[in-house]
């Protein structure tokens, strides 16, 4: 899912770096720099950010780009809360799977939480957030979502096993008749 390049570092030894492909969807200009900032304060993962600020530059983003995670903002000028998670959530689901990381400073309701956190692979508050925090829960995120692709792949070929199977059982069924 990463992709891996390699980096010289100063004393000329190679070190491998992975670059993982974000989309930030966040209206908030000192928020960005903040989780951009975030980002970089770790020297182990070189983080590629694509800023979007509003609902409709994100959908085009998810679309077009190579992405490895979206780190959502809830409040955006163009949608709002529960319906701006939804619609990412399901062009995310329809194009790539992606996870959704949602990054939210405003109280939900216990409703639009439960849902939320079932459906993202990590639900942060800004005033909680530190690099650690940020970076950790983009790493799992991934991890968590490569798992779940696996999971279906794995489920679609029994289905195609099973399904292949009755067509011999059927088949052996109508030459004895």
């Amino acid at each position: 899912m990463y992709k891996i390049t390699e980096e010289k570092e100063v004393d000329g030894l190679e070190k491998s770096k992975k670059i993982i492909n974000i989309l930030l969807v966040e209206d908030n200009q000192a928020d960005a720099r903040l989780v951009t900032e975030y980002l970089q304060e770790n020297e182990n993962y070189n983080f590629n950010i694509i800023y979007a600020d509003c609902l409709a530059k994100a959908l085009l983003e998810i679309k077009n780009e190579k992405l490895d995670v979206v780190i959502l903002d809830l409040a955006l000028p163009d949608c709002t809360g529960l319906e701006t998670f939804r619609r990412i959530w399901t062009e995310t689901e329809q194009n790539s799977m992606l996870p959704i990381i949602v990054l939210t400073g405003a109280i939900l309701t216990k409703g639009n939480l439960k849902f939320s956190i079932e459906e993202s692979q990590a639900f942060l508050f800004k005033q909680d957030l530190d690099s650690k925090v940020l970076v950790n829960s983009i790493l799992h995120a991934i991890e968590r979502q490569t798992a779940k692709k696996k999971v279906m792949l794995l489920m679609k070929e029994i289905q195609n096993k099973n399904l292949n199977i009755r067509k011999v059982v059927i088949g052996t069924k109508a030459g004895n008749d």
